[in-house]
């Protein structure tokens, strides 16, 4: 019995052996280089494929980049244009206050003259008025003496 489980295992060792080192290993290389050689393939494949994407997404971004760069350039520039405009009209408005001031002044000026020669007027009036009234009273009192 022992005999036969020893010829037993000697003949599984012979047909692992077979497996492992006989005509069969070739196949088995040739099996596994063709397979390797698929899966290297198709990841070739998918690398490329995965390429041309990311080439077409990159010329996507480049695009939106420029365009967005031509957009601020736009902006930019009505921006300065707009604040040339601003800068334009206050400038205007200033010019046209300062005038405005000038001539408030100038007529404030002109009201304080024109006061004051009225003043000076009236005080001569109100002089001349007092010695003619005077006269008069005392040319009526002398011609009443009389």
């Amino acid at each position: 019995m022992s005999e036969i489980k020893t010829n037993e295992k000697h003949g599984l060792w012979q047909n692992a052996m077979k497996l492992v080192k006989g005509t069969s290993t070739e196949q088995l290389m040739e099996d596994f280089t063709a397979e390797m050689t698929l899966v290297a393939e198709g990841l070739c494949e998918d690398q490329s494929t995965l390429r041309r994407e990311v080439d077409g997404l990159r010329r996507e971004l480049d695009e939106q980049v420029q365009s967005l760069r031509s957009e601020v350039q736009v902006q930019e520039t009505s921006a300065r244009e707009n604040q040339r405009d601003l800068d334009r009209r206050l400038d205007d408005i200033s010019a046209r206050l300062t005038a405005l001031e000038k001539a408030v002044k100038t007529q404030k000026d002109e009201k304080s003259s024109k006061d004051t020669k009225l003043s000076v007027i009236l005080t001569r009036a109100t002089w001349l008025v007092g010695i003619l009234a005077g006269s008069w009273i005392i040319v009526t009192i002398l011609n009443m003496i009389k």
